[in-house]
This record gives structure tokens, C-alpha cells and sequence, in this order.
């Protein structure tokens, strides 16, 4: 209520009691509270509709995260009747998911054929090299057949580890390292076997090819750019540690992750007789990770390069 007060000309003085009515509907409720109540039961359903198509989101969400275009297919989650937006948008994500396989699936069998019939041709080039009169050429051109098939072994193991279509198999670490070291020191190779389990087997699950390739990839590397290459094996119950160390002049955090990338060399020209096609530690790593094991690189004592691979231990 308001209340004035005027004083009068007389002395007197004049009180005015303004009072506002309490205006209530015909049931004796205050007026606005139905429409009130109607608001928050309006805002409630909206939050429920809401909360109801952004769940399906959030989960959609979380599997997007794990798709793998080299993977298995990934289940998205199933939504009862949606929005029509809602629906499209998983549809196109699982229709995407498709055509990514479909290419990786595609890309393989491409490599696949190639390297079948490249090897078909490298083996009549072969021949053929063996009736070139003067020696140096013929040797220059069987290094080159040698090196194209090689690369597209490379190239198709590669793209095997991409797809998840390497062989696994229970492989004693410690044996195949020292049997792969052993064989590239008797080529010649400047590399040596330093600690080695002796006492137990170090057993992981992986494909053996792959595990060769990226022993010979580190071990070129370290000959080629650290003069030396030493291979130590160390296992705990947990995992099992393959090191690769030199004595160049090792290498940065950031040059090591730019020497991952294909086609990066330390060696800056291009020339052949001064390395590779800078492939090697791409598909290492590449075969590394598809085994589940992780790939970092540090310093040895003498400040040479060390890269560090870790498998997983087989537990049954």
C-alpha cells in the first residue's frame, strides 16, 4: 500500500491510503500463477526434448573418436525415433565410415597387384641385365631392380600394417633380435649386440616379417648417419624395450619427428648413394604402432642417437 501525506493551506492535513487490489482469479488464485506454472511445465519439456536428442550426440560423439579408416568397422549407436536431422547425420557417418574402408580395402589390393607385377617384369629384367657386356653397368642396373622391388615390399608391408592384416604370432624378442643382428654383422653391416636377455624368453605377440624390416630400417640408419649401430633388448614384466643406438650426432625432439615423416632424409640431397628414399623410419614407426608398440627417440651416452621401441609382453 502507498500512503501520501499533504499539509492543507489550513494546517490541516490530508492522508491518501493508496492500496493496489490483490487481484485473484475466480478460484482464488493469485492471477499469473497458471500462467506461471504453464511456463515452467513449457521450459521442463523443452529441457527434457532437448537433453533427449543431445544424448545421442555426445554418444555419437565418442564413437566418431574411434574410428579407424584401417580398423574394424566401428558400431555406431542405435537411436529410437529422432529428429529427422538427428537420423540423416548418423546415417551420413556411418555411410562415410563405409567408403573410407572401402578405399583403405581398395588401396591394398592396388599395391597388392602392383608388386605382383612388378615382380613379374623385375624378373625378366634380371635375365636380361645378365647379357650386358660391361660389369659396372650391369651391377648399377641389378642394384636398381633390387632397390624398386624392395621399396615396393616396403610399400606393401606397409599398407598390410595399415589395414590390420599382419600375421601375429608369439615371438621370442630376444632370439629373433639376435638372430636378425647376427646375420647383418655377417653381411658386413657395422653393428653389434650388446645386453640381450639370456635367462628367460621375452615373448610378444607380432608379426615376425615386420619386426625384421624394422630392426634392418633402424640399423641402416644408425650405419649410415652414427657410423655404428648397437642393438640392446631389456624386458620387464610388463613390456619389452628394443634400443637402437649410434655414435652420430644425434638428433633434436623436433628433427626426430620431422625424420618420421615419408620422404624426410637427415642427408639433405636427393642422391641415391647417399641414402634412402627417407622412408625408412616412416615405416618403422608405422609398423611399430601397428603392433602396438610406441617408438622414442634420445641420446646415448656419447650423445649418438637411441630410439627406443616397446612391445607389450604376451601375459596368457
Amino acid at each position: 500500500a502507498t500512503r501520501i501525506r499533504l499539509r492543507l493551506d489550513d494546517g490541516e492535513v490530508l492522508r491518501i491510503d493508496v492500496r493496489t487490489p490483490f487481484v485473484v482469479t475466480r478460484y482464488g488464485q493469485p492471477a499469473g500463477l497458471g500462467a506461471g506454472l504453464l511456463g515452467t511445465v513449457f521450459a521442463l519439456v523443452a529441457f527434457v526434448l532437448l537433453h533427449r536428442e543431445i544424448r545421442p550426440l555426445t554418444r555419437l560423439a565418442a564413437a566418431v573418436d574411434r574410428l579407424d579408416p584401417y580398423g574394424d568397422p566401428v558400431r555406431l549407436p542405435r537411436i529410437s525415433a529422432r529428429a529427422p536431422e538427428t537420423a540423416a547425420l548418423f546415417g551420413a557417418i556411418d555411410r562415410l565410415q563405409m567408403r573410407l574402408h572401402a578405399l583403405v580395402r581398395s588401396r591394398f589390393a592396388l599395391i597388392s597387384g602392383v608388386q605382383h607385377d612388378v615382380r613379374s617384369f623385375a624378373t625378366r629384367l634380371r635375365l636380361r641385365v645378365e647379357a650386358i657386356a660391361d660389369p659396372v653397368e650391369r651391377d648399377k642396373a641389378a642394384a636398381d631392380i633390387t632397390d624398386m622391388i624392395e621399396l615396393l615390399d616396403t610399400a606393401l608391408l606397409t599398407a598390410r600394417a595399415g589395414v590390420g592384416a599382419l600375421t601375429e604370432e608369439m615371438l621370442d624378442l630376444a632370439a629373433l633380435v639376435g638372430e636378425e643382428i647376427g646375420d647383418l654383422a655377417a653381411a658386413g653391416w657395422a653393428v653389434s649386440l650388446g645386453a640381450i636377455p639370456r635367462d628367460r624368453e621375452v615373448t610378444v605377440i607380432a608379426d615376425r616379417v615386420a619386426m625384421r624390416r624394422i630392426l634392418a630400417n633402424l640399423v641402416d640408419n644408425a650405419v649410415l648417419y652414427g657410423d655404428e649401430a648397437r642393438v640392446d633388448v631389456t624386458a620387464t614384466a610388463e613390456e619389452a624395450v628394443i634400443a637402437v643406438g649410434d655414435r652420430g650426432p644425434g638428433m633434436t625432439p623436433e628433427e626426430a619427428d620431422l625424420l618420421f615423416e615419408p620422404f624426410v632424409r637427415a642427408e639433405p640431397s636427393r642422391a641415391r648413394s647417399t641414402g634412402g628414399a627417407g622412408l625408412g623410419l616412416a615405416v618403422v614407426r608405422n609398423l611399430v604402432e601397428a603392433q602396438q608398440g610406441t617408438i622414442t627417440v634420445g641420446r646415448t651416452e656419447t650423445g649418438g642417437a637411441r630410439v627406443e621401441l616397446r612391445f607389450p609382453i604376451f601375459t596368457p
